[in-house]
């Protein structure tokens, strides 16, 4: 390495991204060290995301870290199998009920069965990790507040590998795509007929139609089922799908301080190698120029770059430029709250599957980092359910953007009551969605059941697969 890449680092805090300065050691070193800051490793990533899944599913940790190896380390499996059945298709999706496993719907039933179970194989590499840097893991698990009895029981599920059963459901009528397109030729039509409806999705587990609508008053289900001719399960969000920025707590402010919208994953752009990082498309006004401000209240300008923006139907994404006057390496770690350290980033989840691009699955339990409340800034680790990943956000009529739903706390069913599991705070558009060590996508809108915009109904992102499509990738160790 050249010793001007050794000056400064740029590093990616899941929501913030944060500017190392070596020469004081702000936050890549100790102030009398060089050396950076740990990460925390494999197991301990596993145990901390599967506290919260315990939490949320009213699972053991124990449970709950088998259903998260399966989850997001069985990826190419699913893929073989959306492959194997790409043209019968009615369904595929994770139960998180007390039967969990992989649920596979296909219309016919003459249909063979081959693959029986989702396996994670054993891997006992990870034994290396235990006694490495004792003082360093001792340190790394105080700040994510684990204990070595949770660590411990990480490294056996990864030691010793897991495995959950794959039921094939025949019989179903039609397939999702056909649903799908079904729902998308139909959309112009329904917003005519109920201009509050803002998205319909397809259900695949039960072949409805899920509308979200402003208001339940002024829409007759019985005459919207006629319409869509399907069966309608209707969602009322008060204030709409709004996109996430302009108030609270973030990490891009304006000329004059006022906080506009969080970062996300480092990202390099691919044409010139530069680095930088990812936020949301409709985060961009040429006419507000935006800082990076830093953790001890440094700002620097950061720039977006032509043509490396998009904020439609498609996908709300910007590459931002870092500063030109400081020469910075990148560092691919998050973190995935406010105070435990930070994730290696390893990967990342596509939004669609085939047989050589792994997918993101209904009901794959994702996470993100953002504001604990409307008027609490402080930052915090939220999670929820993938119901989707043919959604719209704020822009009405768009089918390829990923929809997270609220869940009930404790029971991992449909919110009814309460704040439930995920929270969405305006601010957090541009903040990264995760799970374990894989980027799944860039935080673009939310709705809420309530006019205050305290209890959040679904959160949408935009897959980081579609950073192609801006001329930018991730940058992984």
């Amino acid at each position: 390495m050249s010793s001007k890449y050794k000056k400064f680092k740029l590093k990616t805090l899941s929501t913030t991204l944060f500017i190392a300065f070596t020469s004081t050691g702000v936050f890549a070193a100790d102030s009398n060290s060089n050396q950076q800051k740990p990460v925390m490793n494999v197991a301990e990533t596993l145990a901390f995301d599967a506290k919260h899944y315990a939490a949320s599913y009213g699972v053991t940790l124990d449970e709950a870290m088998r259903r998260l190896l399966i989850m997001h380390g069985t990826d190419n499996q699913v893929a073989g199998l959306s492959d194997k059945y790409k043209n019968i298709i009615s369904g595929l999706y994770f139960d998180n009920g007390p039967d969990f496993g992989l649920k596979v719907k296909v219309v016919g039933n003459n249909n063979s069965q081959q693959a029986f179970k989702l396996e994670r194989k054993p891997d006992t590499s990870v034994k290396l990790l235990k006694n490495k840097n004792v003082q360093e893991r001792i340190q790394v698990r105080k700040l994510a507040n684990l204990t070595e009895t949770e660590v411990e029981s990480a490294y056996r599920a990864i030691e010793r590998g897991v495995s959950a059963p794959i039921t094939l459901i025949q019989g179903a009528s039609n397939t999702k795509q056909q649903r799908v397109n079904h729902l998308n030729k139909s959309f112009a039509a329904v917003k005519k007929a109920y201009p509050t409806v803002e998205m319909i999705l397809d259900n695949e587990q039960t072949g409805n139609a899920l509308v979200y609508v402003k208001s339940l008053k002024q829409v007759d289900k019985q005459a919207l089922e006629r319409l869509l001719n399907v069966k309608v399960d209707l969602s009322e969000i008060p204030t709409g799908i709004r996109p996430t920025k302009t108030r609270g707590g973030s990490w891009l402010v304006t000329n004059s301080g006022s906080n506009y919208c969080m970062t996300g994953f480092t990202a390099k752009r691919v044409s010139t190698g530069e680095l930088g990082v990812i936020t949301a498309g409709h985060c961009i006004d040429p006419n507000v120029p935006l800082n990076y401000k830093d953790k001890d209240g440094t700002q620097y300008a950061i720039s977006p770059v032509a043509g490396m923006y998009r904020d439609d139907t498609g996908m709300d994404l910007a590459f931002m430029k870092a500063g030109t006057t400081t020469t910075q390496q990148a560092v691919p770690e998050f973190y995935a709250d406010a105070t435990s350290p930070a994730r290696a980033l390893t990967g990342k989840r596509n939004r669609t599957s085939t047989a050589v691009k792994s997918g993101t699955v209904k009901g794959s339990y994702v996470c993100h980092l953002g504001q604990t409340s409307p008027t609490n800034p402080a930052l915090m680790q939220s999670c929820g359910e993938v119901i989707s990943i043919t959604g719209a956000n704020h822009h009405p009529g768009g089918n390829t953007y990923v929809v997270v739903t609220n869940t009930q706390s404790g029971a991992g069913t449909n919110h009814t009551s309460g704040l439930g599991t995920l929270r969405c705070v305006r601010g957090d558009s541009g903040g990264p969605w995760f799970a374990l060590n894989v980027a799944f996508g860039i935080q673009s809108a939310c709705s809420w059941k309530d006019t205050g915009e305290t209890i959040t109904n679904t959160v949408i992102y935009t897959s980081v697969d579609y950073l192609a499509d801006i001329g930018a990738q991730l940058v992984y160790q």
